[in-house]
């Protein structure tokens, strides 16, 4: 008899109640991945990632209080085991770039489909670059109005 994988642990920092709900219903019943909770704020997440030591974060860069940036500096610094992916609805080429300089293991725009994330999400625990086709092209230097405006 085998053993059954550990479960992915997932934590997701956004500030929208909305996003993260779905989020969360959806993933508890994804038998792959333990859905730890969300925090909406940025003064607590940092506490919250290092109190429940989840395996992947999801982090939003515009988080009110505290840049979602400041907090991946955080989680690198206090938490090495646990990998950020940026989600974000900025399609910037120097977003992206900086949370991947600052450690980030992905950034995934926010009209991914949650099927989708969850691919990118096992991909990121296992140590992979996760970047949605969108990321991919602006760091190729794709202008952001020619990306978003492709179907």
């Amino acid at each position: 008899m085998t053993a059954k994988p550990d479960r992915i642990r997932l934590m997701v920092v956004d500030d929208n109640d909305l996003l993260c709900g779905s989020l969360e219903r959806w993933f508890e019943r994804n038998p792959s991945i333990e859905f730890l909770g969300y925090v909406t704020d940025g003064p607590s997440a940092a506490n919250e990632i290092v109190r429940l030591q989840p395996d992947i974060v999801l982090l939003d860069v515009d988080i009110p209080g505290r840049s979602g940036l400041e907090i991946l500096k955080t989680i690198v610094a206090k938490r090495r085991d646990t990998k950020v992916v940026m989600l974000s609805g900025h399609l910037k080429r120097e977003y992206i770039q900086r949370s991947l300089d600052l450690g980030a293991q992905g950034y995934i725009l926010k009209d991914i489909r949650i099927p989708e994330l969850a691919e990118l999400i096992t991909k990121a625990a296992a140590g992979e670059q996760v970047l949605c086709p969108a990321s991919q092209a602006a760091l190729r230097g794709v202008d952001e109005s020619v990306i978003l405006a492709s179907p």
